[in-house]
């Protein structure tokens, strides 16, 4: 089975730009590649920070963009996102019983499990104790299937400084996982830097974002980190019964012009926010 991950398009409405960027031609470009060279896949999943300002406007041109999309869709939300206002326009996504973005997908190969980190105001995550129970619950269902688990904030250190916006309470998240007997991967964005993590023994990736890129500049290291305007990447996850590939697309190769390498230093123009 192949899926497709999006993460962090922060679309903004259309005529503006969210950090110099056109995030909806560059959304409007990786959805064309998609289309073109991955039709076939089950689905794909907008994992969070779907527009930059949780706006109205911006999901509005969201769900306009959104309507090319040839493969079946699920969306996620992330710290930059507003979820009564993306409910508002979204409003055929599933949710669980407290209102939450968080769903699941039985496939040929599995359960997979959307859930929302997102609290409200902070740019780090939570998985509170409705939302961690909801996941114990779906997980339970599934005893006899391999799950993959799909989140916005990664519940890991990737070792960069943005890793003090990850998930708060991992701990909590890696006790409910332990009830499963086959945790397969845990899919992750928010970082803006695609990265393979072992956690506590569980396989970890973070996918790079749809806009711009952070270099790698790991926690402790001389100087300030850069985030460029290209490459913008999507990921393709292929899962067979013993083994799941995932790779990442920069689908902005041939578009030099929008991937020029102009940097911004982390602390001077962005902070840590992301």
């Amino acid at each position: 089975m192949k899926f497709i991950i999006l993460s962090d398009t922060h679309v903004v409405a259309p005529g503006e730009l969210s950090k110099s960027l056109d995030t909806g031609e560059r959304l409007r470009l990786a959805i064309a590649d998609i289309n073109t060279h991955h039709a076939d896949a089950a689905f794909c999943v907008l994992s969070g920070d779907l527009v930059d300002h949780g706006d109205r406007e911006a999901y509005v041109y969201l769900r306009e963009l959104l309507q090319a999309l040839t493969v079946p869709l699920r969306l996620m939300v992330g710290n930059h996102d507003d979820r009564a206002t993306f409910l508002d326009i979204f409003d055929d996504v599933a949710v669980d019983n407290a209102g939450f973005v968080q769903s699941v997908l039985d496939t040929p190969d599995g359960r997979m499990i959307f859930l929302d980190t997102v609290d409200a105001g902070a740019d780090d995550g939570i998985l509170c104790n409705q939302r961690l129970a909801w996941l114990r619950a779906r997980l339970d269902e599934a005893r006899q299937q391999p799950v993959c688990l799909f989140l916005h904030h990664p519940p890991c250190n990737i070792g960069m400084p943005v890793d003090v916006l990850k998930l708060r309470n991992p701990e909590a998240l890696l006790d409910v996982l332990g009830s499963h007997p086959d945790i397969r991967y845990l899919f992750a964005g928010h970082v803006h830097h695609p990265t393979s993590i072992n956690w506590n023994g569980y396989a970890c990736y973070t996918v790079g974002a749809c806009t711009y890129n952070a270099e790698l500049h790991v926690t402790g290291s001389p100087g300030l980190g850069h985030r460029y305007y290209g490459p913008a990447y999507y990921t393709v996850a292929l899962i067979e019964s013993n083994q799941t590939m995932v790779h990442h697309h920069d689908f902005l190769y041939g578009y030099p012009e929008l991937a020029k390498p102009l940097f911004h230093r982390i602390h001077q123009d962005f902070g840590l926010t992301t």
